[in-house]
């Protein structure tokens, strides 16, 4: 996994050495990423770590680095930390919870456990990227509707349906349930993010994903994001007002049958929506977006490069 700082490209300056535009940042071997970069010597700076907690990039995940509310394997009856983001100690009481499974859910325990991994995984004037992944489920309830992640919702609904037993009215659950869970999981996300801060100030810190774009973005001959994501990035205003840099990420699809151009419309799409975030803030929050040196081993390059070369569409 790298990622590029695409700050100095969008404002069409170089970064810091006039002899590159942009400047890969990766938790690899550095060979590794020469390796797979070779063909773009003119317009990069490498910088790599050997671990997910290195000198320049301190990566956070869910399972590892607080006490992070999900559910295992998406099973509905297997709830870690709780579950869901809004379930406290009291609900747990009059829902079912398994004695194997329950543990206090409470903010508080999350943030000491966070700070605990933050204080001893990074130094103490760590001043790079600090970069927490959540992934296991999204902070606006109606972002929660599809596959897997649908357990969100339909325990949300159950546990609205536990708190409020006179209210008979299933619309009025619904809407009690996406209440509770938008609160709390906006409560879970700005807590975390500004503990981060306030442990290490001097660092970049923002989540991994962020603003968010839809997956078939570029397949429609346009270069943005749809509008519905573009809204939910609005109602996740709270998120980018705590983040001091922004981590989108541009992994590719690895359907072949989406055609190179398609592939440079998705990339462009997400980070024109990643910088119109970032022109909000004065100064522009910095972006650094996410990407993987490799797919599949066994296709040729042409079928994700693009010949017009993307780097000259990034200030678009």
């Amino acid at each position: 996994m790298i990622c590029y700082d695409l700050s100095a490209v969008f404002e069409n300056m170089l970064v810091e050495n006039p002899s590159f535009a942009m400047r890969l940042m990766g938790n690899v071997e550095s060979d590794a990423l020469r390796s797979s970069f070779r063909q773009f010597p003119s317009i990069a700076e490498l910088v790599s770590d050997l671990s997910f907690h290195g000198e320049h990039i301190a990566t956070f995940y869910e399972f590892s680095f607080g006490r992070y509310p999900h559910y295992k394997d998406y099973n509905a009856s297997w709830p870690i930390y709780g579950g869901l983001p809004q379930v406290t100690l009291w609900s747990c009481l009059i829902m079912y919870c398994s004695k194997k499974h329950f543990q206090n859910t409470s903010i508080n325990d999350h943030l000491h456990t966070a700070r605990f991994n933050i204080t001893n995984r990074t130094k103490a004037n760590f001043r790079r990227l600090g970069i927490i992944d959540f992934e296991e489920w999204r902070p606006l309830f109606d972002q929660n509707g599809w596959r897997e992640k649908q357990v969100f919702q339909n325990q949300s609904k159950i546990l609205a349906q536990e708190r409020y037993p006179n209210i008979t009215n299933q619309t009025e659950i619904e809407d009690l349930a996406v209440k509770e869970f938008n609160e709390k999981a906006k409560d879970f996300f700005v807590a975390t993010i500004k503990l981060a801060k306030k442990i290490r100030p001097k660092t970049k810190w923002g989540f991994y994903g962020f603003p968010y774009c839809n997956y078939n973005a570029g397949r429609n001959d346009k270069y943005e994001c749809d509008q519905k994501y573009k809204d939910w990035n609005e109602n996740m205003m709270f998120i980018f007002n705590e983040s001091t840099a922004l981590f989108p990420s541009i992994y590719l699809n690895s359907d072949l049958s989406i055609t190179s151009e398609q592939r440079r419309r998705y990339i462009h799409a997400i980070l024109k929506e990643a910088r119109r975030i970032s022109k909000k803030y004065n100064p522009p929050l910095p972006i650094y977006a996410y990407t993987k040196i490799e797919y599949n081993p066994k296709v040729e390059p042409d079928k994700f490069y693009n010949n017009d070369g993307e780097e000259h569409h990034r200030s678009a």
